[in-house]
């Protein structure tokens, strides 16, 4: 049985101050915020999204008289977060020239300056460009089912297949054939295979990394091949 303990004195002695109870948060000491002269706040960069790598094509196993040649230059080594910015394509049929294709891809951010260095394309020459979508529909209805050719076509394919895959939701059905095995099997006498080396050999006053010019001088690489191969 508990016993009754009677009434529990409440009064406050003299001076007597009510405590403000607080969180554990509120009896941290605050942290000085004030920023320092010239301080900028960070910009945070929203996330790179990886592009899928799409790397098959229909290799072309004989030597055709009716193709285009194309060429790209790009701002890395791999579609997975590099992209586009030039596209040339030239057209050829029993040899002789029949058009001409060429656009600069207009990009998000800047063209790295070394990739400016190697091919001498710059920020101001891509601002009035289209996008990389409508380039990609347009260079679609000009190859049509043409055989296309490159050198070391790999590399090229690899860019053309992705962005087609990730732009357009198909890739291209066209057989590809390469120009760089060809060489090396046809020019055995040349140092190294390089697209640079085989202008030089040839003496053309082109430029290097320059989507057109490097279309003309697979195209004369392959009349070459073509008559020796005969």
């Amino acid at each position: 049985m508990v016993k009754n303990m009677g009434k529990i004195n409440t009064v406050r002695p003299p001076g007597y101050k009510k405590r403000k109870i607080t969180s554990e948060a509120d009896t941290r000491p605050k942290i000085n915020t004030v920023r320092p002269p010239g301080y900028k706040k960070k910009k945070i960069l929203p996330a790179v999204t990886k592009r899928m790598v799409i790397s098959k094509y229909e290799k072309c196993d004989a030597f055709v008289q009716d193709y285009i040649i194309f060429d790209l230059e790009t701002t890395g080594f791999t579609p997975e977060n590099c992209q586009i910015i030039e596209i040339g394509a030239i057209k050829f049929s029993n040899g002789k020239e029949m058009s001409r294709f060429h656009e600069y891809v207009k990009i998000s951010g800047s063209v790295p300056k070394k990739i400016t260095k190697l091919t001498g394309i710059t920020d101001e020459m891509l601002s009035d460009g289209k996008d990389i979508k409508t380039i990609l529909e347009n260079f679609k209805k000009y190859i049509g089912n043409s055989v296309l050719i490159a050198h070391n076509v790999s590399f090229d394919m690899r860019f053309l297949q992705s962005f087609y895959y990730t732009e357009l939701g198909y890739c291209l059905v066209n057989k590809v054939l390469d120009t760089l095995p060809l060489a090396r099997r046809y020019m055995t006498e040349l140092e190294n295979h390089k697209l640079i080396t085989i202008k030089q050999y040839f003496q053309l006053d082109l430029d290097s990394h320059n989507a057109l010019d490097d279309c003309y001088v697979t195209y004369i690489l392959y009349q070459h091949i073509l008559k020796t191969s005969n």
